[in-house]
C-alpha cells in the first residue's frame, strides 16, 4: 500500500511572507537526516501526516529561517492561520485520524535536538 504525500507545488510561501514582515508560525520541524536532497521531509509518516493536513485545508510551508546556521526545516503557517491549524490538529486527534500526541511523538523523532526545547520557532 502506498502512502499519501503532500502536494509540494502548492505550499505556503514562508520566505515571501517573512520578507514582507510576517513571522511564520511553526507547528513542527525536522532535521537534515530526515530531509531529502531538496529539503523536503523524507519520513513516510511525516509525509502522510502533511498530506492529511493539507487535505483538510491547511496551507503549510517549509521554511528555514534566514539566520539559520544549520539546515533545519520548520513546518509553518501564516499568523492568521494559527487558530485554524490548531483546531484542525485537535480535530484530527478527536476524530481518530491520529492518536493523541501523534504530532508530538513524530516531531520528537524527526527533530531530536529541538524536541527538548519548549515551544517552536
Amino acid at each position: 500500500m502506498s502512502r499519501k504525500a503532500p502536494d509540494f507545488e502548492h505550499l505556503f510561501d514562508a520566505d515571501a511572507y517573512f520578507a514582507a514582515g510576517g513571522m511564520p508560525w511553526s507547528f513542527s520541524g525536522y532535521e537534515q537526516p530526515f530531509a531529502d536532497a531538496s529539503g523536503r521531509p523524507a519520513d513516510p509518516e511525516m509525509l502522510e501526516f502533511l498530506a492529511t493536513l493539507q487535505s483538510r485545508g491547511i496551507a503549510f510551508g517549509i521554511w528555514v529561517p534566514p539566520d539559520s546556521a544549520v539546515p533545519h526545516w520548520w513546518l509553518v503557517v501564516a499568523k492568521d492561520a494559527i487558530q485554524n491549524t490548531i483546531k484542525t490538529l485537535q480535530a484530527m486527534e478527536a476524530d481518530g485520524t491520529y492518536a493523541p500526541g501523534f504530532l508530538s511523538s513524530l516531531s520528537a523523532r524527526v527533530n531530536p535536538i529541538q524536541a527538548g526545547r519548549a515551544g517552536t520557532a
